[in-house]
């Protein structure tokens, strides 16, 4: 996400009318450019697709539609809160062209907003493809149990929350009602892969088309979905609660089309040590590497609320354990250039982001550009002053541009 703003761009072409966009909401103090259904609304800084009133449900949409079908990437931080009767019923992200458009909205409680039920089957989202995030078991509908994460889809039809519409399906070892957390999606044309909370490795990784669609975990076939003129669609969530409810909460989002560009980069000194989130704070690049471009974004996430910090670079990795008293570990080495006029703040949402400018990348001897070739290490330092008064790093990132 652009630091301090949302920002919407267009670049370059693909098949001719497929063009690269970039849209971030670092937290939603403002919702402009957002369609929204239902009982979602602002909340603060957060998007709250639904609350925790019985029969409460919610969608909603960037008002624009994205291009999808050659790939795309997008991560968002998500949490539930006050739960009522044990909580329920779970989020989801969409990406749909239903014939409602921007307005489409599908049933409370299981439905989580995108679903019907079997007296409202129409109310279902229409050729859509739909990553839940289920925080309630629903025998009805055949889940494998009441904390899991599916990718579910009828092809160009009704969309169900029944498990026998899913193409994947992982329940984690911990539960997705407590704390926040991380959902990386990307797809490439053909792979769908499924980061949570910072994984190196995707919890899911299941083939996918939306020209050809993929296989049921049930054995049957589905189709892909009828996307609009240049392989677009629209993106968005939908929540849902019953007498199981919660507040479902978004908190960021960023997402790009990567017919040019996607997540870059290669992450070392992983994990960072831990601050007083209890987390280690996760640094992550995205953009080209194609050096000419100029078109890299850092992103860091899991970050303590309102803390300062600066972003570094190197050509050389290192490893130099709490340099000056930090919790933290320095992974870099050499010249070690300090963005030092980009302080950053973590905010509400407790993240960083910058984008740079590889014309002007700081060295202790000044200002150099990035030539193709070269490889440049990143890292974070951040202020942590819970529970002391101290300091700690992320992790580190790679990038060899071209």
């Amino acid at each position: 996400m652009i630091f301090l703003a949302r920002v919407l761009f267009l670049t370059g072409l693909l098949a001719g009318s497929a063009s690269a966009q970039t849209f971030g909401y670092p937290d939603f103090s403002s919702v402009a450019g957002l369609a929204m259904n239902g009982g979602a609304q602002q909340s603060g800084n957060a998007l709250r697709v639904c609350s925790n009133i019985n029969g409460d449900r919610g969608s909603v949409f960037y008002d624009q539609s994205v291009y999808v079908s050659g790939g795309f990437a997008t991560k968002f931080i998500f949490a539930t809160s006050s739960p009522v009767n044990g909580g329920g019923n779970g989020l989801t992200f969409i990406i749909q062209n239903d014939p409602s458009g921007l307005a489409a909205l599908g049933d409370s409680g299981s439905a989580m907003g995108y679903g019907g039920f079997a007296a409202s089957p129409a109310n279902a989202i229409d050729n859509a493809l739909v990553i839940e995030v289920d925080t309630f078991f629903d025998s009805p509908w055949n889940d494998p149990d009441g904390n899991h994460i599916s990718v579910q889809t009828g092809g160009t039809g009704d969309c169900s929350q029944d498990h026998d519409s899913s193409i994947a399906v992982v329940s984690p070892a911990f539960t997705l009602q407590k704390g926040t957390h991380i959902l990386d999606i990307q797809y490439d044309g053909s792979q769908l892969e499924i980061y949570l909370d910072g994984s190196s490795k995707p919890v899911i990784s299941v083939a996918w088309s939306f020209t050809a669609g993929g296989t049921y975990l049930t054995g049957g076939t589905t189709g892909g979905l009828n996307l609009m003129s240049g392989g677009n669609a629209y993106v968005g969530f939908s929540a849902g609660s019953s007498v199981q409810a919660e507040n479902h909460d978004i908190l960021s989002w960023k997402f790009i089309s990567t017919p040019t560009g996607g997540p870059i980069g290669t992450n070392y000194c992983d994990p960072a040590n831990l601050n007083s989130t209890g987390a280690s704070a996760v640094i992550s690049a995205w953009g080209q590497t194609i050096a000419a471009a100029n078109d890299v974004r850092l992103d860091v996430v899991s970050l303590p609320l309102n803390q300062f910090g600066m972003f570094v670079t190197s050509q050389t990795q290192g490893f130099i354990p709490n340099p000056g008293g930090s919790q933290g570990n320095l992974c870099l080495g050499g010249a070690i250039g300090r963005y030092s006029n980009s302080l950053v703040n973590s905010g509400s949402a407790g993240q960083f982001s910058l984008q740079l400018d590889l014309t002007q990348t700081p060295t202790p001897s000044g200002l150099v550009t990035v030539q193709p070739g070269e490889t440049w290490h990143f890292q974070t330092w951040y202020r942590d002053k819970n529970p002391t008064n101290t300091s700690n790093f992320t992790d580190g990132t790679s990038i060899t541009f071209k």
